[in-house]
């Protein structure tokens, strides 16, 4: 129970600082994951087992390679991403179904994709005067015009196996799968758009803030200061920066995230609330 009201606590003020500033503070991150680990170690000692320091361990592997994963696709920023850490390290990871470190991700899927499209949705909708040029331009690109045609030609073929399936419940999640093909593949468009119309900035280094993420490396002098790979551009790079700055002409482009925290918010409040929805079903 204590560690679904720290879980609560981090989760709600890193919500608030998300939507407010775009940022997730570090401390606030580094506090999840010593509470996690201080909890998964008190456990051990209790139940003098080495089973909560297994499920510690389990939890920070999934939950910080799904961190990475998420940031390095560009989906998350470092806040977000050292934030699910955290909860890793609170939650721990039993490999069961019924486990809320699994219900957990589950949801986040759902929402995360719910929520993050809901929100390029609204960013189109408020920038659509530079928003409809960049789909109109991206759509007419080979590659992209070859994923939509082969979305739709993948849709067709799975209503045709819908006639082939004799079990009526089978046949739902393929209709279900071949709707969502094509969407699929417009949403793509849509989202590439957005990012190159409204997310996408290019700043001086005296502009920069800690966690922004940089979209291509940042070299002077022949010497990388920052860059992608950097887990959010850290205060003693923004330093060197501003630093370089006064001898060399810098720019530095950056990319500005959706605040995504909300959606893990709305991920932990729907696991209380139902669990793992695949046990629903």
């Amino acid at each position: 129970m204590l560690d679904l009201v720290i879980a609560s606590v981090i989760l709600l003020f890193g919500t608030v600082t998300d939507l407010r500033t775009t940022e997730v503070p570090d401390w606030l991150n580094y506090a999840g994951i010593a509470a996690g680990v201080g909890l998964h170690l008190l456990s051990a000692v209790l139940a003098w087992s080495w089973q909560p320091l297994i499920e510690l361990a389990s939890g920070l592997v999934v939950f910080v390679a799904l961190g990475f994963a998420m940031y390095y696709a560009g989906q998350w920023g470092g806040g977000d991403s050292k934030l699910m850490m955290a909860l890793g390290s609170i939650f721990g990871m039993k490999l069961a179904l019924d486990s809320f470190a699994v219900g957990f991700l589950i949801n986040s899927l759902v929402f995360g994709a719910i929520y993050g499209l809901g929100a390029i949705a609204l960013i189109a909708a408020r920038n659509y005067k530079t928003f409809l040029p960049a789909y109109g331009k991206l759509a007419r690109q080979k590659p992209l015009f070859f994923a939509r045609m082969l979305s739709l030609v993948l849709a067709i073929l799975l209503l045709a196996l819908v006639f082939l399936i004799n079990e009526p419940r089978l046949r739902v999640p393929v209709i279900i799968l071949a709707a969502l093909l094509p969407l699929m593949a417009y949403a793509l468009i849509v989202v590439k758009a957005v990012e190159q119309c409204c997310m996408l900035k290019t700043i001086p280094p005296s502009e920069l803030r800690e966690g922004d993420w940089i979209v291509k490396d940042v070299v002077v002098a022949g010497k990388r200061i920052t860059g992608p790979k950097d887990l959010g551009v850290t205060k003693e790079q923004i330093a060197e920066l501003q630093r370089l700055a006064k001898k060399h002409k810098i720019l530095v482009e950056i990319k500005n995230g959706i605040p995504f925290v909300p959606s893990f918010l709305l991920a932990f409040v729907a696991t209380l609330i139902v669990g793992n929805p695949l046990l629903l079903l």
